[in-house]
């Protein structure tokens, strides 16, 4: 398990560096646009070539979130889950969908059922969350309790980790005990005189 959330961190460490490579070479492109300005056609072609440059990061940032994704896949469910994020033009605009295989067999989004799409969305947002350079925190209502049993002890490693090797706050509501396997802090809301309170409790006693 470790080394699989190693992975993941790697995967992660190697998707920022090549982000700011790729962002050096756009931003020295934009400087010989700005600075060139009255020649018209030097500036279309230096803006045809930072349109390509652009499209290649997003085609490395898009090669780099498969990756990511992948790997929290594999951390959590141990099967050969993976996605494909699929881009398409239709009217100038770039649309994305994912494609998800199991031992390399295609399926729909609905076949895979809520608990993958679920973890697919959690890795998408972390993900997102570290590109956008925005504050680590995540609230997570109910959100991951399409995941099987089964799985769960391995989801909540796998959230424990993300808080621990890369600084997230993250805070899950959940009816599911093992879903706070290896949460820091675990309360237990219950009816009390004034309505909902909630209490400070452990693992063990929620089972």
């Amino acid at each position: 398990m470790k080394k699989l959330v190693e992975q993941f961190i790697k995967q992660y460490d190697k998707a920022v560096t090549q982000v700011e490579l790729i962002q050096k070479d756009i931003d020295k492109k934009r400087e010989l646009i700005e600075g060139d300005k009255r020649d018209a056609k030097l500036a279309r072609d230096c803006s045809t070539i930072l349109t390509e440059l652009v499209r290649e990061q997003s085609n490395i940032k898009i090669g780099e979130i498969e990756n990511i994704v992948n790997e929290g896949l594999k951390v959590v469910f141990s099967d050969n889950i993976e996605i494909k994020i699929i881009s398409s033009i239709l009217n100038n605009k770039t649309t994305y969908h994912i494609d998800i295989t199991q031992n390399g067999v295609h399926g729909t989004q609905e076949s895979f059922g809520g608990g993958v799409l679920a973890v697919i969305s959690l890795c998408l947002r972390v993900v997102m969350i570290i590109y956008c350079k925005r504050d680590r925190i995540l609230f997570l209502d109910e959100s991951l309790g399409f995941v099987s049993e089964v799985y769960q002890p391995n989801l909540s490693n796998f959230i424990s980790q993300l808080c621990k090797r890369l600084g997230f706050n993250i805070t899950l509501i959940s009816h599911q005990p093992k879903m706070v396997a290896y949460a820091d802090r675990i309360y237990e809301a219950y009816k009390g005189k004034d309505g909902t309170e909630f209490r400070l409790t452990t693992s063990e006693k929620l089972d």
